[in-house]
């Protein structure tokens, strides 16, 4: 049996992950899979949060709005959280805008799910948070869009939403059915990074003169 266990190993077919649990071909061919598509989202966040999906009358208006105010001004313009201004309509659309950040970080938790194997509620929190604030430094410091708390909660609860979807889908999916239905992520999220990378060439003009009036 030990033999068994070495040889399965040895040849592709078997042996241990970094958590010491017996891994199958198949459990990594989806942790690959996992793993590319993660890569492929967080740039596709970057390129829709921040970026605004290189719309220049999006680039622009975010840059005319916010270059009257200081950096502190920035901070603090939207410290509050859930603190909805404006007309009927204006809150309204806030408040659906909430609801996205809730859910826009759902799929990473589904897929870091199935990159790490042992659930760590400290690594979650800990990869959750650093990435919202990432995205929120970047919206800060580009003046590509204004922070807000808020969607520090938001991505969590998202976030949180995601690795329960996780645990759903290792219910219902043997592992094949896993492998085919995230390689026919890939291909979607491969095409979608081809065009958010076309789009951002196209745009580097004026990503570059908004930059560096801010940095």
């Amino acid at each position: 049996m030990k033999n068994e266990i070495c040889r399965r190993g040895l040849d592709g077919r078997g042996g241990q992950g970094g958590d010491g649990l017996p891994v199958s071909r198949a459990e990594r061919s989806l942790r690959r899979l996992a793993i590319a598509i993660t890569v492929m989202l967080v740039w596709l966040y970057i390129w829709v949060l921040v970026l605004k999906l290189c719309d220049h009358e999006l680039l622009i208006g975010n840059y005319n709005n916010l270059k009257s105010l200081t950096l502190k001004e920035r901070i603090l313009w939207d410290l509050i959280p859930f603190n909805y201004r404006g007309d009927e309509a204006t809150k309204r659309m806030l408040f659906v805008d909430s609801l996205l950040n809730c859910l826009i970080l759902a799929p990473l938790g589904i897929l870091l799910g199935y990159v790490f194997r042992k659930r760590r509620i400290w690594r979650d929190v800990a990869l959750c948070l650093g990435f919202s604030l990432f995205i929120e430094l970047l919206q800060l410091l580009t003046m590509l869009g204004n922070p807000a708390p808020e969607d520090l909660l938001t991505n969590t609860v998202g976030y949180f939403v995601g690795l329960a979807l996780h645990q759903l889908l290792l219910r219902r999916l043997t592992t094949k059915q896993s492998v085919i239905l995230f390689s026919v992520f890939t291909v979607i999220c491969s095409a979608a990074t081809l065009f958010s990378l076309f789009t951002t060439l196209q745009s580097i003009d004026l990503l570059t003169q908004i930059l560096s009036k801010t940095l």
